[in-house]
């Protein structure tokens, strides 16, 4: 896509910085290090896909928001 395509459109570009590599590979020694994993908020049933969506547009979850397959 062109600039002036961007422009033309009034598309809106947002970019972000990630870090590099080495900062990466930094960030997952000290996850293994200190044993760290994810939060999970609340685990819905696999029958539950659409409250676990609704759930989600809330915004009322802290953290992960899973689905149990079994």
């Amino acid at each position: 896509m062109s600039t002036v395509t961007i422009l033309q459109k009034n598309i809106r570009l947002q970019g972000i910085y990630v870090g590099s590599r080495d900062m990466f590979e930094t960030m997952n020694r000290a996850i293994a290090l200190h044993q760290l994993g994810p939060i999970v908020d609340r685990v819905f049933s696999f029958n539950e896909v659409r409250e676990a969506l609704n759930y989600l547009e809330s915004g009322a979850q802290f953290s992960k928001v899973c689905l149990k397959l079994s």
